[in-house]
């Protein structure tokens, strides 16, 4: 993992609460991450973030490492809330 000081996902993946339960990892693979975000508007919100530092996302929507971990955790989102919205930046 390529860490940089003080920055607030890297503490997340070592393990480290700086923000208390919101800093929860609630699922995580070797190179990827859910986690709640703060400032989230609804409950349920999450953030699906790599574990090193990017500049964009872009070449993760072909990787299938990625797409396999965001089907996983849709499947998770669904059963807890059945109705959700999932939305990715390109």
């Amino acid at each position: 993992m390529n860490c940089v000081n003080d920055c607030r996902f890297c503490s997340l993946f070592e393990g480290k609460q700086l923000y208390g339960q919101i800093d929860t990892l609630l699922c995580e693979t070797p190179n990827f991450a859910m986690f709640p975000t703060i400032g989230a508007l609804v409950e349920g919100w999450v953030l699906i973030a790599p574990k090193e530092h990017r500049y964009s996302m872009c070449s993760y929507y072909s990787n299938n490492e990625f797409a396999d971990f965001v089907d996983k955790m849709k499947n998770k989102l669904h059963k807890q809330y059945h109705k959700f919205q999932f939305f990715r930046r390109r």
